[in-house]
């Protein structure tokens, strides 16, 4: 046994103290190491037999860095803990290190009679990764795998006491439960270097990892190295292209596809991959490669089956065959008109489709419209789809009088086209419009009565005639009202023999002119039970005011005549002072466009500045901007002799304009005399 150089080291006792020394010395009888042979950590329990009398001595022989040291240390049971001392540089190399023991009743440090010897040895290193092999490409998972596993090209100290093996899902994974500690349980090939070679048992589908560690004498083990063992047990998965998913009016050539994604499908001639597809369980079509075609043919349901066979030669059957329905319906089907309208909507135009096979279509299909005995092109009505075959919406208000001719394309869930112009019971489709009741709208200024002055001048007056109006049709189609003012607006609706209509809704559509802040407003009203209806029109700019009913599933929509409500600007003006001095100080005139519910730009309005003498007319004198606010202001200068002693009245005018909601008009005069 090679020794290396020895170091002494401190013993440390387990147990109780030792016994008291008795006379001559014991000897160490059947000393050695528990525990396996080599260690992989520097620590070391060493037992003897009996017991003896004084304390343990020992050394490491042949340390050069601690040769000379001795320890000593009571026993206690017959075992001590030994540690090797590691040299300066602290890393201890693996090998066997011999220890010199005896037991010493008068702490000699020398041994008195005949030593005894044990051997440490220790191994921390970790070993390399070994060998491992495995057959390539895709097997079969119903025979067994072969795996060889070849020693590593570095061995420990210590030997290799065999391999520990695992198969998982994962490469790298360990095969002990300490990642680098196996124990002799783990170990797949014990033995040291002498096996080679392992047979695996039934390995799932898929990629397998066989992961392999040395595992070293001391336990220790080394890196994993995996390789892949790959399996395929199952056949060929098929999915099927050109197979709709409803009905179809046309043969339909379909094509089973088998997939293999493992071994796969590549073409290698009869003994290699097929995939094979049948109709109806008839012959099957055979092709060596990844897909077969067959044409399906014939009105009805049809079963289509596909199988196949991969690379390794796993295969299917008509048994375990994948399958697809494929639906053919060629005949069109049947439709026609509802034999009547129906009395609480007549706007509504139903079309039956009938079919055996597909069924009605849930998406396709259009009703169409143009006047009856004439070639214009048919007019698509908004058309969907019903659960006994199409329903599409006419307008009739849309549409003059007259006769109507309709025409239907109804198809079936396969596509099938089928056209009609008759109804259920071969009668033509065509209706006379207006399908529904028609309705009068009556409207106009004022209520139920309008008591309207007629008046005319005479010999420099006025003469005015009071007149009672009920009817609509006489009152004023154009109604001038000054600012701020409100104006009654109301109607009545009737049926074609003038009976009224009650509780119907009636829009009032107020259009205002250009320049307002708001450019429609609809108010929404409700009949009476007299077929009478009105509202308030609130103040603001000029407009044009129509009553408007919008119709029933069996009332025609109507209007009444639009007439126009002139609203007069709002003009105010006032002056400084009523009287001004001559060549004095001017006047003030100061004033305000209202411009309720309108725009006034940045650059204002004009205003028109005018005046006059008593029983004259009206001259204008001077034309102002307003601000963005309407206000308006001036400084008049009283500078002519003539206007003295003279009464002048001064007044503000809002012109024409286009682009100004208001009809032209005048402030109020105000009065101012020269002195």
């Amino acid at each position: 046994m090679k020794r290396l150089l020895g170091a002494l080291v401190p013993l440390l006792l387990f147990g109780a103290a030792p016994p008291a020394a008795s006379a001559g010395e014991s000897e160490l009888i059947g000393l050695h190491v528990e525990g396996q042979n080599w260690h992989a950590e520097n620590r070391f329990v060493v037992a003897w037999d009996g017991t003896g009398d004084g304390e343990l001595w020992y050394r490491f022989v042949d340390l050069h860095w601690a040769e000379a040291a001795v320890n000593s240390g009571r026993w206690a049971s017959g075992q001590a803990q030994i540690a090797i001392p590691p040299p300066p540089d602290g890393r201890l190399a693996a090998g066997e290190y011999e220890v010199e023991m005896w037991l010493s009743k008068h702490g000699s440090t020398a041994p008195p009679g005949p030593s005894s010897y044990v051997t440490l040895r220790y191994d921390g290193t970790t070993p390399s990764a070994p060998g491992a092999a495995a057959p390539s490409g895709w097997l079969d998972g119903r025979a067994t795998v072969a795996v060889t596993v070849s020693p590593p090209t570095v061995r420990p100290v210590s030997g290799i006491h065999g391999y520990a093996i695992s198969v998982s899902g994962r490469p790298g994974e360990s095969p002990c439960a300490i990642r680098t500690i196996c124990t002799d349980a783990e170990l797949a090939l014990p033995g040291g270097v002498d096996q080679h070679q392992l047979q695996l048992g039934r390995l799932p589908e898929g990629v397998n990892y066989v992961n392999v560690v040395t595992v070293a004498g001391t336990g220790i083990a080394s890196p994993p190295t995996s390789v892949p063992v790959r399996i395929d047990i199952s056949p060929p998965r098929i999915h099927f292209a050109g197979v709709s998913s409803g009905w179809v009016d046309h043969p339909v050539p379909v094509t089973a596809v088998a997939d293999d994604p493992l071994s796969g499908m590549a073409a290698s001639g009869p003994n290699g991959p097929f995939t094979k597809i049948a109709v109806d369980g008839g012959v099957p079509t055979l092709s060596f490669d990844d897909r077969a075609v067959a044409t399906v043919s014939g009105e009805g349901t049809h079963l289509v089956a596909g199988w196949g066979r991969d690379v390794l030669g796993n295969a299917g059957d008509a048994a375990t065959a994948q399958s697809a329905t494929v639906r053919i319906d060629e005949t069109p089907p049947r439709v026609a008109f509802a034999a009547a309208q129906r009395p609480d909507d007549p706007e509504l135009i139903e079309l039956w489709v009938a079919d055996a096979l597909a069924g009605p279509s849930v998406d396709h299909g259009s009703i169409e419209v143009r006047p009856a005995g004439t070639a214009q092109r048919f007019q698509p009505l908004p058309t969907a789809a019903t659960a006994g075959g199409l329903a599409a919406r006419w307008n009739s208000d849309d549409f003059p009088r007259g006769n109507y001719e309709f025409r239907a394309i109804g198809f079936d869930a396969a596509g099938n086209p089928a056209v009609t112009e008759r109804r259920v019971d071969g009668s033509p489709m065509v209706l006379r419009n207006p399908v529904k009741i028609p309705v009068a709208v009556e409207s106009g200024f004022g209520g139920a009565h309008l008591v309207w002055q007629h008046c005319r001048r005479v010999h420099g007056g006025r003469r005015c005639r009071r007149e009672a109006v009920t009817g609509f049709d006489a009152r004023p189609a154009l109604w001038t009202v000054p600012y701020g003012r409100r104006l009654r607006f109301g109607g009545v609706l009737r049926a074609p023999a003038g009976a009224p209509l009650a509780g119907q809704p009636v829009e009032i559509v107020e259009t205002f002119a250009p320049g307002a802040a708001l450019p429609q407003r609809r108010t929404t009203v409700t009949s009476g039970a007299n077929g009478r209806f009105d509202t308030r029109l609130a103040p603001g700019p000029s407009r044009r005011v129509e009553a408007i009913f919008p119709g029933t599933p069996t009332l025609t929509r109507g209007a009444g005549r639009p007439v126009t409500m002139a609203v007069r600007a709002g003009v105010r003006l006032r002056a400084s002072t009523t009287a001004a001095r001559i060549g004095g100080r001017p006047v003030i005139f100061s004033g305000r466009l209202l411009a309720g519910e309108a725009t006034v730009p940045r650059t204002g309005r004009p205003i028109q500045l005018q005046f006059r003498v008593p029983g004259g007319e009206w001259s204008e004198f001077r034309t102002v901007q307003t601000d963005r606010g309407g206000r308006f202001r001036y400084a008049y200068a009283f500078t002519d002799d003539d206007s003295r002693r003279i009464r002048f009245q001064f007044r503000a005018v809002s012109p024409e304009q286009s682009d100004w909601p208001y009809r032209p008009s005048a402030s109020a005069p105000v009065a101012v005399t020269g002195y």
